[in-house]
């Protein structure tokens, strides 16, 4: 199928798959990059904004690890891989942003 159709924080989004884009129904664009681009700083993302996590988990679990984070979420980090999440908070202590992920 070319549709799909997402339940996300209580709300429905729908997209078309056009010409190797995905058109939302909201109005947002995605186009599939042969490479995932570098990660976004912390002063990129706005909270409340829904972020796409990295979908290498190796440098997913790196970058937690240089943040000083611990292991005990990897398993989550594991399984949201490459999805998407709601930036809730920014932490400019550690240069992470605390995220909730879809239901």
């Amino acid at each position: 199928s070319n549709e799909v159709v997402v339940n996300m924080h209580g709300s429905k989004y729908g997209a078309k798959l056009k010409d190797n884009r995905l058109m939302w129904d909201d109005g947002d664009i995605w186009i599939r990059q042969s490479q995932q681009a570098l990660p976004l700083t912390l002063e990129d993302i706005t909270v409340g904004s829904t972020v796409q996590v990295l979908d290498d988990v190796r440098r997913v679990l790196a970058a937690c690890r240089q943040a000083g984070l611990g292991t005990y979420k990897d398993d989550r980090r594991r399984t949201f891989a490459g999805g998407p999440a709601r930036a809730l908070k920014k932490e400019p202590v550690d240069n992470t942003v605390k995220c909730l992920m879809p239901d």
